[in-house]
């Protein structure tokens, strides 16, 4: 972090969030609301393959609240502890702790997959105009990205894994955890998994464009495909388990690294991974705090319990 306040222009960084209008603001709530409601829908064909989850299928559009909760606190805990909450989220519409803990994790697994895939394809897009050293990095992540979901989905079986290790028990939850995920997952049908992936696809297309809106309304215009291509190389890099609370410094850093990869130039690069930083974790949080405060309401619970 010492490092990017070194590096950064800060008279820039003061221009560039001088040129954010309330319109772009708003838009780019609206790409925020977007992108939680399809990561709710995603939620809720995946609590479908749950067992004995018919009474739960009618409830998972009303998971909203929940995502944002969700969203919130993965964006604010570092090294993937925020995902730990969803159970207690889910607690009130029937959903198990094992089975929220594998929603969450088989989610991420999508998450990362589509990531891997389009983080190649956008690599060997790159590769012509960049050269080799600078997608290097993004092309290893994503082969290493493929060989892990693999083994994990389909040569590992945690449960037997579990079973035969002498684990401690933080390990076996872990191999649960992953078994519930993959219990889901093998669920899925054909189209069950195109269904998803489409959703997974809407997510990153909502993301996107966020920060293309943050970015325009900034003042820059690296490209929606330059930055879709940022946003998945800082997706594969986000899944390295070093994070600070709020992603402050890290996030930062991965934005940056994925910016000038697709040719922003540096200083660029460094206002728009601390504006993205900054207000995707202000948006995600005042949508998730916003629910939080609705928890409370008793009119709000009330509802919530009689399912209308």
């Amino acid at each position: 972090m010492i490092l990017l306040l070194h590096k950064m222009p800060l008279d820039k960084v003061s221009e560039a969030w001088q040129r954010l209008s309330l319109p772009t603001l708003a838009a780019a709530l609206l790409c925020q609301i977007l992108f939680l409601e399809m990561r709710t829908l995603r939620f809720a064909v995946m609590a479908e393959k749950l067992p004995l989850s018919g009474r739960l299928s009618s409830r998972a559009y009303r998971w909203f609240g929940a995502t944002a909760l969700y969203s919130m606190t993965a964006a604010a805990f570092p090294g993937g502890l925020g995902e730990l909450m969803l159970p207690v989220y889910l607690k009130p519409f029937g959903v198990s702790t094992g089975s929220s803990l594998g929603l969450a994790v088989g989610s991420r697994l999508f998450d990362v997959g589509w990531s891997v895939l389009l983080g190649l394809l956008f690599g060997l897009w790159l590769l012509p105009a960049h050269g080799w050293d600078l997608v290097r990095t993004a092309l290893i992540l994503a082969a290493v990205g493929i060989i892990a979901a693999v083994a994990l989905i389909r040569l590992i079986d945690p449960v037997r894994l579990s079973a035969r290790l002498r684990l401690p028990a933080w390990a076996r939850r872990i191999l649960l955890t992953a078994a519930k995920a993959r219990e889901i997952i093998s669920r899925l049908s054909w189209r069950d998994l195109l269904v998803v992936s489409g959703m997974t696809l809407g997510i990153k297309l909502a993301s996107t464009l966020f920060y293309d809106l943050i970015a325009r309304g900034m003042g820059y215009t690296p490209g929606f495909l330059h930055l879709a291509a940022a946003m998945m190389f800082f997706s594969l890099l986000m899944v390295i388990p070093i994070q600070s609370p709020g992603g402050f410094g890290t996030s930062e850093a991965w934005w940056t690294l994925g910016l000038t990869l697709v040719g922003v130039p540096l200083k660029e690069a460094l206002i728009l991974g601390i504006g993205f930083q900054i207000l995707n974790l202000l948006y995600v949080s005042a949508i998730g705090g916003l629910f939080m405060l609705a928890r409370g309401w008793p009119r709000y619970g009330a509802l919530r319990k009689t399912g209308t």
